[in-house]
């Protein structure tokens, strides 16, 4: 391998990611030299260079994405160089550790089949069944995919800004990159491994080997299931509307061909009476379960324009809107700001905002939305769910629907009190 430290190119690149001069660099320029790095530092770590995606997240400061091999980069944390590069070493680990099978030379046996248990994806959903995520577990350190990219990540960096300090002549570079590592360095000595990590380690492999064959055995199960559903794709105009749900679990919907999923969609907008346009291919081509919540919304929304005569987004993100999650509604601050808005018109959500569960056509979104879908997510986890285990997206979705109608209900107390008084003072003003 070349030696990357006599490179002028290399060494020109460094002396950019000294703090001084990082810090007069514009964000886009910092993006490409964070890039450029990048390219770097795989020669380093003698692995293929990584794709890099900038994104704004509050997180983490960069994560390695297996299902695309990419480094997520947050945007912020670019503006600090010393977090650039234990992160660029980090997730360079991860791809490496992640891809164990390519790197067959860097392992032995053992290593390799406790880094393959670490990253298992699971075969219901690709969640990562077997990664700790969060640093105050006890056992994140012990996992091998942490503990090889902090180790990894803290002495590669030392040894660089060793090597800066002493061609730019700066002090205190290798101290100020030990200050932003999470771990210390006596965290990964011989002796605390074999003594301490390792045997946690072995007992937590064991574990996650269970973990894993319990996945396998409910994704039999689920399958099993799924291919009973498929079965029945060409009797579906005999199917209730409960059935014609099944179709849309995940791992059911992946087995369908194009025209299979039109089929299926279409015979549920004629049992439904669904006032929706005519499903095109890229919303064919979406998850299930996110279908089943968009058709229910956009039939909705179009029955509310119609008996409206307005062209709005009347629902919006209603399941991820904040301010329902509040317990208490002010009956007298909701009248003051709708009192003289026209009552039998229908406001959509971000104007309404709370009072959006209080005015008259909410019933319809309670009956042809909330209620429809969550109906149909319920059947589906009741069809596919083996014991606590959901499909990732599924359970989401069921907890933000249950959320919503937990929350209608509620209001509908309320919603009688503000009618009251709404007309109440109405009338009392109209004939004064």
């Amino acid at each position: 391998m070349k030696n990357l430290y006599r490179e002028e190119e290399f060494l020109k690149l460094l002396e950019r990611f000294l703090p001084e001069n990082f810090k007069e660099e514009r964000l886009q320029e910092k993006k490409k030299l964070v890039v450029q790095l990048e390219k770097y530092f795989a020669i380093l770590q003698d692995r293929k260079s990584i794709k890099i995606k900038f994104i704004e997240n509050n997180r983490f400061h960069a994560s390695h994405d297996i299902d695309s091999d990419t480094i997520l980069f947050n945007v912020l944390s670019i503006e600090d160089p010393f977090m650039v590069v234990n992160s660029l070493f980090h997730e360079g680990y991860h791809h490496i550790t992640n891809f164990c099978e390519k790197y067959p030379e860097r392992f032995n046996k053992e290593e390799m089949k406790h880094y393959k248990l670490n990253s298992y994806s699971s075969m219901i959903d690709n969640t990562l069944l077997c990664y700790i995520n969060n640093p105050n577990d006890e056992n994140y350190l012990v996992q091998p995919s942490e503990y090889g990219s902090y180790k990894e990540a803290l002495l590669r960096g030392k040894e660089l800004y060793s090597f800066m300090e002493g061609k730019f002549n700066k002090k205190g570079l290798v101290k100020q990159y030990e200050k932003i590592s999470y771990f210390k360095e006596q965290e990964f000595s011989e002796k605390k491994f074999e003594k301490e990590i390792y045997p946690k380690r072995k007992i937590l492999m064991d574990k996650f080997e269970k973990i894993i064959l319990e996945d396998k055995l409910n994704y039999q199960i689920i399958m099993d299931r799924v291919n009973e559903t498929v079965k029945k794709i060409n009797d579906i105009e005999k199917l209730e509307v409960k059935s014609l749900v099944d179709f849309f679990y995940p791992l059911c919907w992946d087995l369908l061909k194009l025209e299979e999923r039109k089929k299926v969609l279409n015979e549920l907008i004629k049992k439904e009476n669904l006032n929706i346009k005519e499903p095109t291919d890229e919303i064919l081509s979406k998850n299930g379960i996110i279908i089943i919540e968009e058709v229910y919304k956009e039939h909705t929304n179009n029955l509310l324009r119609e008996c409206t005569d307005k062209d709005f987004d009347f629902i919006g993100d209603l399941k991820y809107f904040n301010p329902f999650y509040n317990n208490k509604v002010s009956i007298h601050k909701q009248y003051k700001l709708h009192k003289d808005k026209d009552i039998d018109s229908y406001y959509p959500l971000m104007i309404l905002e709370e009072a959006f569960y209080l005015f008259p056509k909410f019933s319809n979104v309670k009956s042809e939305y909330i209620d429809n879908v969550l109906d149909s997510y319920k059947r589906l986890d009741q069809v596919y769910s083996v014991g606590n285990r959901k499909h990732k997206v599924l359970e989401k979705s069921l907890q933000d629907f249950e959320k919503l109608n937990d929350y209608s209900n509620k209001f509908n107390k309320v919603s009688h009190h503000f009618w009251k008084k709404f007309y109440k003072r109405r009338i009392s003003r109209d004939y004064m």
